[in-house]
């Protein structure tokens, strides 16, 4: 028997379903996830990851910097648009 494995990028998942829904959002640095004290990037875009932004970082770090430099956009608890996507 022939076995394929697939990789797929699931790392940009969010940050693709929030973008089909607002086009304007293209090529903008995203951050997705939650908003509370142990919330994390649940998804980043790979404009933001230029800012040293990844995946599963506490939030907090980069909420701060969001509100301070302005540099990315933020969008706290989007799972129920990726379940309509």
């Amino acid at each position: 028997m022939d076995r394929t494995i697939v990789h797929m990028d699931l790392d940009t998942f969010f940050v693709s379903c929030e973008r089909l829904l607002h086009s304007e959002l293209k090529g903008m640095p995203l951050i997705i996830g939650g908003h509370s004290d142990r919330g994390v990037v649940a998804s980043c875009s790979y404009e933001a990851r230029y800012f040293g932004v990844r995946s599963a970082m506490p939030i907090k770090w980069h909420y701060n910097c969001v509100r301070r430099q302005k540099y990315c956009v933020a969008i706290w608890n989007c799972i129920a648009i990726s379940r309509k996507s």
